[in-house]
């Protein structure tokens, strides 16, 4: 299989999973969509299983919810590709640069990450989110020393080697699988393109805001770092 294959985990997005997969049927790098469902009590399913496109299309159904990092896993298993690109579908990551990213990684890379902080990067959502996000990629640096390179570590947004992701411990209740990524490898070469995130077309966001935010991405975070002392090699 020569082009990539895209996973994204769903959970409740009736209103946007048909507008994505549409979206990459006209990306001619996109082989292969693997979507893992958490549980979806709306149109999501119905919605999936009635698309026809021109790349192959495989759907993994979980009965619960278990995370956002533990469907990313599960997904990139399921690949055919050599190269995974890790992305939402609520149409806030732009389908039209998985060819720039599938472009560089083919250049020796192990990880390419769209990103909203290098130049030509920008964030379409309110200042507070932005403050947030660059909070914790504060404390990600801060924490975590590989990711220290990184502009935007709290991407979740990028391709990789398949491997890279498949090859990850199944961990549950986690969002941030760029971070667990960083964390569990040494000497990963990776790279950063720029990209506009975008404000979601429709349903309700799943991002967890304020203290709750704060708190679970802290316990994330500290998981991270006894994953990051515990790496040989």
């Amino acid at each position: 299989m020569d082009g990539v294959t895209v996973v994204t985990a769903v959970l409740n997005e009736g209103e946007n999973i048909g507008n994505f997969m549409r979206s990459l049927d006209s990306v001619g790098d996109v082989q292969e969509l693997v979507i893992v469902d958490d549980g979806s009590t709306d149109s999501t399913l119905e919605t999936i299983n009635s698309f026809k496109g021109h790349y192959s299309l495989k759907l993994i159904r979980r009965d619960r919810k278990m995370g956002t990092v533990s469907a990313q896993i599960a997904g990139a298993r399921q690949a055919s590709s050599e190269f995974v690109v890790v992305m939402d579908a609520d149409m806030q990551h732009d389908p039209s640069i998985i060819k720039i990213l599938d472009e560089e990684i083919r250049k020796g890379y192990d990880i390419v990450i769209a990103s909203r902080m290098v130049d030509g990067g920008a964030s379409n959502r309110p200042p507070v989110r932005g403050i947030i996000s660059r909070g914790a990629n504060f404390l990600a640096h801060l924490f975590i020393p590989q990711t220290r390179g990184v502009r935007d570590i709290m991407s979740g947004y990028f391709i990789a080697r398949r491997e890279i992701v498949a090859d990850l411990r199944d961990l549950k209740d986690s969002y941030k699988i760029l971070l667990y990524i960083f964390a569990s490898r040494r000497g990963l070469r990776y790279t950063e393109i720029p990209y506009k995130f975008q404000p979601r077309s429709g349903g309700e966001s799943k991002v967890v805001s304020g203290l709750d935010f704060l708190l679970r991405y802290l316990a994330e975070l500290m998981h991270y770092v006894r994953v990051e002392f515990n790496v040989e090699g």
